[in-house]
């Protein structure tokens, strides 16, 4: 088959939705398929500084305006057209004659548009777009959903009808459990100690629940067996309230990184006590897959999609609840291999050659649903 795929625009700044479409593109090609990447580029853009906050309206028009022009001859030849990410919805109508899929990823900033969540209020121009994504969503021939609550999202509270399947995430980088010199390596370069540092990997915004991390790891440190432990947050530097909130609990042993590598991320992993993972929200949630790929207990809201995802491979805690964490913090110290071994276990539910498999299904059955429909309307 030929495949192009529909990636974000680079100025937006979002790795993960980057990896998914790189990940897409190097696995269909390994399976014998002819896929290429397309995605708007910067023109617009660079006429501001990156701070503007006017930035966002020249981002719109290298997105909706000139990636227009002559997108019809990116997709030329290709048999399937994927958008990778339902924010890009609004390109669907411009897709003519060539069966039309998009990945669904999580429903947070349409929901956050219809108010379902008061902490995370959206502007006007955010809920116009949100709005125009929700509608051309309904332009898809298939829908797929990268968990099963995802899909209960689209089709339970937004309305989405369209034919979908759910196919999970695989891992986009071959994390494994990383060599002990490695381990040793990385512990010297950020000054810490194996197996006595916990790890949280995300961002600041508010479904990832940095704050609740903080917390639950004061309310761990009030144990004497946890005492020692420190708290490393990998990804975006903490905001000034969380750094306030640290100073004011008198919570020193918080260490940040920011501009971690794939590598650097695999040692951290297969050094931490466990990975905190204690999300309001998510579409997935990669960092627990790729955890238990290391041999790092996994500690994860209970709530799906995170229930879904670890399987029997996590303890689960209450995401509001800081005082949830004691007794999961003394599973991973008591049944350490226990949890390990269930996570490896649940991998082989993501494996990479399972989820490209499915891929191909569900791109087979686009194509020949859509080679139906137009035999259907042929006079």
């Amino acid at each position: 088959m030929k495949i192009a795929l529909v990636a974000n625009y680079p100025a937006d700044n979002q790795p993960s939705m980057s990896r998914y479409a790189a990940f897409l593109e190097r696995e269909l090609r390994r399976a014998g398929h002819d896929a290429w990447i397309i995605y708007p580029r910067i023109y617009a853009r660079k006429l501001l500084s990156s701070d503007n906050h006017l930035g966002k309206w020249l981002g719109y028009v290298d997105k909706f305006l000139l990636f227009r022009i002559g997108f019809s001859s990116l997709i030329a030849g290709a048999d399937i057209v994927h958008i990778c990410d339902h924010s890009n919805s609004v390109y669907l109508p411009w897709i003519k004659s060539i069966p039309r899929v998009i990945t669904c990823h999580d429903a947070l900033a349409i929901r956050s548009a219809l108010n379902h969540f008061p902490v995370n209020p959206t502007r006007t121009s955010g809920k116009v777009l949100q709005l125009w994504i929700r509608k051309s969503l309904k332009r898809a021939d298939r829908v797929l959903y990268v968990s099963q609550k995802t899909r209960f999202d689209f089709e339970q509270l937004l309305g989405i009808e369209a034919p979908s399947e759910c196919i999970p995430h695989a891992l986009n980088w071959p994390y494994s459990v990383a060599a002990d010199a490695d381990i040793a390596s990385t512990m010297r370069q950020f000054g810490l100690q194996r197996d006595h540092y916990i790890l949280h990997v995300g961002g600041n915004d508010w479904y990832k629940n940095r704050r609740g991390v903080l917390r639950m790891f004061a309310e761990l440190r009030r144990e004497d067996r946890f005492r020692s432990l420190r708290l490393v947050m990998v990804g975006k530097p903490l905001n000034a309230e969380m750094r306030t909130w640290c100073q004011t609990n008198l919570l020193t042993d918080v260490l940040e990184l920011v501009d971690i590598d794939n590598e650097q991320l695999g040692n951290l992993y297969s050094g931490a006590f466990a990975l905190l993972f204690p999300s309001l929200e998510e579409g997935f949630g990669w960092p627990v897959l790729e955890a238990q790929a290391c041999g790092c207990p996994v500690v994860t809201s209970n709530r799906p999609p995170m229930t879904q995802i670890a399987g029997e491979g996590a303890q689960f805690v209450d995401p509001l609840k800081p005082e949830s964490i004691h007794e999961a913090a003394r599973a991973c110290a008591e049944n350490r291999k226990s949890i390990i071994d269930a996570g490896f276990h649940n991998l082989a539910r993501f494996s990479v050659q399972d989820v490209i498999r499915r891929y191909e299904a569900f791109y087979d059955a686009a194509l020949h649903s859509g080679k139906s429909t137009k035999a259907k309307e042929a006079p």
